[in-house]
Order: structure tokens, then sequence, then C-alpha cells
């Protein structure tokens, strides 16, 4: 886990993005230069950004959690109403628990109970 507090930031990409250029455990292996997240991030990263000067949130992922992490909202609809009621560290733990939910229901489906009679009776 990474964690930098620093008052009077500005908006949080301005000072996430540069630990891309610096900081070799966050590099992608071709990493060749430059401070674009999704291009140049290590493919199992999770990057979480809490900024409150201003306010803002992110979460960064590599390529590797694509599938599970496009389109579940997490920042929104978990981390940033806690962010808002002046709860930091519950907004951060949430956002986080529930990524960990969210990628391994990815990897790992429930199957459904008609699934699991087929796959029963098939053996």
């Amino acid at each position: 886990m990474f964690v930098r507090t620093n008052t009077n930031a500005g908006p949080i990409d301005n000072w996430l993005k540069p630990f891309i250029a610096s900081c070799k455990n966050w590099q992608s292996d071709g990493y060749k230069g430059g401070t674009e997240f999704k291009d140049n991030a290590r493919a199992n990263i999770l990057v979480f950004g809490v900024s409150t000067n201003p306010n803002g949130s992110l979460i960064g992922w590599g390529g590797s959690y694509d599938g599970p992490m496009t389109g579940a909202n997490i920042r929104n609809n978990v981390m940033n109403p806690q962010l808002k009621a002046g709860n930091y560290a519950r907004g951060i733990i949430d956002g986080m628990n529930e990524t960990g939910r969210v990628i391994d229901a990815y990897r790992h489906p429930i199957q459904r109970s008609g699934d699991a009679r087929r796959h029963q009776a098939a053996r």
C-alpha cells in the first residue's frame, strides 16, 4: 500500500501521475517514459488516491484488472460518499474491500444452481 499525504497538492492527477515516471515498481515492463497511468503502469497494480484540497479520489489499475474494474464504479458508489462525509479511512477501506470483492467475483464466478446440476449430471 502506498500512502502519501500533502496539503494544497492541487488536483490529484498533478501529484499521482508523476509517480509512474519516478517509481520503477509502478512501471510496466515495457515502460518507455510518460506519466499516463493506463499506458505505463504495471499490469498488476492497484492505486487508490484521495486528495482533500481540492477534494478528489481515484482508483488506478493496470491492464490485468481491466475486466473486473471497467464499469465497476467503486469510486463513485463506495468511496466518495464516505469521503464527502469526512470518513476518509472508511472510504479508502470500503473502496479497497469492494475492489477485492469485485476482482474475486470476476476471477471466481459463482456457479448458478442450474450450472451445478448440469456439471454433476455430466460426471
